[in-house]
């Protein structure tokens, strides 16, 4: 439907942003958490982000090794650019990258914290939280929602491993195929 409505963009971004990022920030404020306990910090960011471009290495030899390109910029005839589809484009890449991880990252840790299990990488938040969120986009992206869920499932164990969510966030956010259809579709 946004193939041929791009200018209905703005309301699965407003959406995210809305679901996926205010509500765990809502509570993170709430419970007075710290931004560290989400991997917000500096420490061990170079370990976060080299982790993080091998398994964004990793993804694209295996799109590409298979002849599988998902990258559509500019491959939709749909709104024509303008200062509006930059500040939607600036939304989207915000709302489907570090929002969005951002929120798998606050499942994983308060799922841990209802578990006790914050000091394990492979622990329970982490399984639970990426095996229900692999499930839950069936609905809307098929069989890619094995891909992301794959994925969260490296993005998580970096951020476990290093504490920081950042290069997790980087790393999502350039191999979010729906990322690259909504900049596509806004024809920048």
């Amino acid at each position: 439907m946004l193939s041929e409505h791009p200018e209905l963009v703005i309301i699965p971004i407003l959406g995210e942003i809305v679901v996926v990022g205010l509500l765990p920030v809502v509570f993170t404020m709430v419970n007075k958490d710290s931004a560290s306990l989400y991997g917000l910090r500096a420490g061990r960011l170079g370990k976060s982000l080299l982790l993080s471009l091998l398994v964004v290495a990793s993804y694209y030899v295996v799109l590409f090794g298979t002849g599988v390109s998902h990258i559509s910029v500019g491959g939709l005839q749909g709104l024509s650019p303008s200062p509006l589809n930059l500040l939607y484009a600036i939304l989207a890449v915000f709302a489907y990258g570090p929002l969005e991880v951002f929120f798998v990252v606050w499942l994983i840790y308060n799922t841990d914290r209802i578990f006790k299990t914050e000091a394990q990488i492979v622990s329970r938040g982490l399984i639970i939280t990426v095996v229900v969120y692999g499930l839950l986009h069936t609905f809307s992206a098929g069989i890619a929602s094995l891909g992301i869920a794959l994925r969260f499932l490296a993005f998580g164990l970096i951020y476990k491993y290093t504490q920081n969510s950042v290069g997790p966030m980087a790393g999502f956010t350039i191999t979010n195929d729906f990322i690259w259809f909504l900049l596509g579709t806004l024809n920048l």
